[in-house]
């Protein structure tokens, strides 16, 4: 079946997924942003499921975002948070059926995204790099026991940005995210300052890895389609930027409605 044939069955559906934790609130930006996302997304005319915990459920209240679904997350455990903070999307992935987006809530579709016959279509290229340029270098992964790093695992960063997801191979879809349980379950990372690259790795490398060793295709979003991501910029932005992108979204949340 192709692409074109799952997203027409199914329709459109758009995930987001957000386990805000007790000791973090959303900046104005992010919520604006996140707001700006979720009604251009409304404008598309897509059905809308929100994963969540109940303090974002409740900061969407505040926000008076109403989806047509809020979907309690599922908690492991055996994974660490702090090191995995991108595992309840993943869980979201192997939960939710072949030809359903996935998208950040830093992330918009300014237009319709184009539909390509493809197994998994994705964000953007990306390989993590210092703010100066350089190229983060790769020291190495801890792995847990149990697990061994499968043949056509590389010693690089280079992968998939996940801020926008579609699946249309159910295997491939099964693979990774059983893959990526795997790796993250009972895994404590006892090196590195944040141990951030273990979640970039995981989601984002060694899914490319696995895709280009098996030849599974795929496409970029930001090639052909009006996409915005604002990603780790926000960590770094100047306030007089801030206050300039906050001028922005207000403008665009006010078109819209």
């Amino acid at each position: 079946m192709s692409a074109q044939q799952v997203q027409k069955d199914v329709g459109v559906v758009v995930n987001y997924t957000y386990y805000l934790a007790e000791s973090k609130e959303f900046s104005e930006l992010e919520c604006l942003l996140f707001k700006y996302s979720f009604l251009k997304t409304r404008s598309h005319g897509y059905i809308i499921n929100i994963h969540c915990n109940q303090k974002f459920q409740n900061l969407c209240q505040e926000l008076e975002i109403v989806p047509d679904n809020f979907i309690p997350l599922e908690e492991d455990l055996d994974i660490d948070f702090k090191t995995f903070w991108a595992y309840h999307k993943i869980k979201v992935y192997d939960k939710q059926p072949i030809g359903e987006w996935h998208l950040d809530v830093d992330a918009v579709f300014k237009e319709v995204p184009i539909i390509h016959d493809v197994a998994i279509q994705v964000g953007y290229y990306d390989l993590p790099e210092y703010s100066l340029g350089n190229v983060i270098p790769f020291k190495g992964i801890c792995i847990p026991e149990n697990y061994t790093l499968p043949k056509y695992a590389k010693a690089s960063f280079e992968g998939f940005n996940m801020s926008v997801v579609i699946f249309y191979n159910e295997n491939l879809k099964k693979y990774y995210c059983a893959n990526s349980f795997k790796f993250m379950q009972h895994n404590k990372v006892e090196f590195f300052e944040t141990g951030w690259e273990h979640m970039v790795y995981v989601e984002q490398s060694l899914l490319k890895q696995y895709c280009d060793y098996y030849k599974y295709s795929y496409n970029y979003i930001n090639k052909d389609s009006d996409y915005y991501h604002l990603g780790a910029a926000k960590k770094n932005m100047p306030q007089d930027l801030i206050d300039e992108t906050i001028k922005l979204i207000k403008n665009k949340i006010k078109n819209l409605k």
